[in-house]
């Protein structure tokens, strides 16, 4: 398991800007969704209401046409005798019409349009009339049927190329296209409750989708402009509600960096005291003796504590002087240290071995060898009685890769994102390491990104851990 710790600003400043835009981020995201959905439920909702609104239009329709079938099949029927020549001579009409019904190929009438039975049929109720001049005036369409599906009149201008379903219930069936709504329904003989014809009903879906599709853009753009409002006022808002808590900690890192400033002075007195009491041990009391060797550890302890606070406020504080760095050969630098510690390896029976390239950084000499100090101090101190450590030195793309790698007690998955943080460490550390102050590993990050670099640790309980530092090359 391995996490990356680069993401972790250098200075603080940078890491309040950082969650000033992780709460802002997260502030537009929540009203972009919430915006979002609101948008996609409006349009499902009216997109709905409308469709319905189309098959009730449609049912309206087909109840007109249903009224009109018994005429338009009697009609009809007339016309198709006479196309025929099927009536008598003394049933002909003093003035009859010429046959408007034509015939296929193989003897099969055709439909007639609406408006022709009604020129033909002149003394035929006028809401025929009527209801053709409101199917002409909009994509609609109205085919009537006779028992035997044939098609005997149909009178608009949308028709469905498809033939009338196969199985109709009584109360209709609707068929739904992406450009047409069509109701058909069956018509039965109320007396006899036989099946005597069919009605077909279209309605084009063009004005429905013109309306979604303003719809659509309409709330597109409203979508825009409250996104746009949203990132105005919520940068406002970010910042006016992170200005307490970074005026807080301001305050706070300025109270750190002073008192750890302040404390070096009486620190550094008593130290001095002590310091001559044990030169003259004359002077000491043998029962005294032990509490002036606590003194004089506590004090160094307190020292060093103090000292590296004074070095993270420092680093928090300052941006890096480039002016002052210089080309550093990293593989003396890690030569240099590895023999530094090798004697304590020894003492502990720890193997350190050691695997360098040439190579070259930009950088200040001082902290990188606290940088790497660290890491190679904690990799002995964590690695048991018989145990190894490895430092490594390559180059990867650019980049100086160091890797200290030992087979010490590991660190648990869980604690691997704090190993960074300060004043942090886990029970067995702190069992082992007694004397730490816990800001070691949060030095050498920031020592790490003030270089422009990051570490990475990989690690497993009881097989060991790797602190892996990139440094760009100079």
């Amino acid at each position: 398991m391995a996490w990356a710790t680069d993401s972790t600003p250098i200075s603080k400043r940078k890491q309040f800007r950082r969650l000033r835009d992780r709460f802002l981020f997260t502030y537009i995201g929540v009203i972009a969704a919430t915006m979002g959905i609101f948008a996609i439920v409006t349009y499902e909702v009216v997109a709905i209401h409308r469709n319905r609104q189309l098959d009730d239009q449609l049912r309206q329709l087909s109840a007109s046409a249903l009224r009109l079938f018994p005429i338009l099949n009697y009609e009809y029927g007339e016309i198709l005798a006479e196309s025929r020549g099927e009536v008598d001579e003394d049933d002909r009409e003093e003035d009859p019409h010429d046959p408007i019904i034509t015939f296929d190929a193989a003897g099969n009438p055709q439909a007639l349009k609406l408006e022709d039975l009604i020129e033909a049929e002149g003394e035929l109720d006028t809401s025929m009339l009527a209801l053709g001049d409101s199917i002409n005036e909009l994509p609609q369409g109205i085919e009537w049927y006779r028992a035997n599906r044939a098609l005997i009149v149909k009178e608009g201008n949308k028709f469905p190329e498809a033939a009338l379903p196969e199985q109709l219930p009584r109360q209709g069936k609707i068929i739904k296209r992406h450009d047409f709504h069509s109701l058909s329904l069956p018509i039965y003989d109320e007396a006899q409750q036989t099946n005597v014809g069919y009605v077909r009903v279209t309605a084009s879906t063009a004005q429905v989708e013109a309306e979604l599709i303003q719809l659509r853009w309409g709330l597109l753009l409203g979508a825009l402009g409250a996104s746009g409002l949203t990132v105005i006022t919520g940068i406002w808002l970010t910042r006016a509600s992170l200005s307490p808590v970074v005026q807080s900690f301001e305050q706070l890192r300025q109270f750190t960096a002073d008192a750890s400033h302040e404390l070096r002075n009486p620190l550094t007195a008593i130290q001095a005291s002590v310091a001559v009491m044990q030169n003259h041990p004359e002077r000491i009391d043998e029962r005294d003796e032990a509490k002036l060797e606590a003194i004089a550890t506590a004090s160094s302890q307190m020292r060093e504590l103090v000292e590296d606070l004074l070095l993270l406020a420092r680093m928090d504080h300052h941006a890096p002087n480039r002016s002052m760095w210089r080309d550093i050969p990293l593989d003396e630098l890690l030569e240099d240290l590895v023999d530094l510690v090798r004697d304590r390896a020894d003492q502990a029976k720890v193997q350190l071995t050691e695997s360098f390239k040439s190579l070259t950084v930009q950088g200040d000499a001082d902290q990188l060898k606290r940088l790497f100090l660290n890491l190679i101090s904690n990799a002995v101190q964590y690695t048991p009685a018989g145990g190894s450590v490895a430092v490594d030195l390559e180059v990867m793309t650019n980049t100086a890769v160091v890797q200290v790698k030992d087979t010490g007690i590991g660190i648990a998955p869980e604690h691997l994102t704090k190993v960074f943080e300060r004043f942090w460490r886990a029970d067995p550390a702190r069992q082992a390491d007694a004397g730490g102050t816990g800001l070691g590993l949060a030095i050498s990050l920031a020592i790490a990104q003030r270089h422009g670099g990051k570490i990475t640790v990989t690690s497993e309980v009881g097989t060991g851990s790797c602190f892996e530092v990139c440094l760009p090359l100079g």
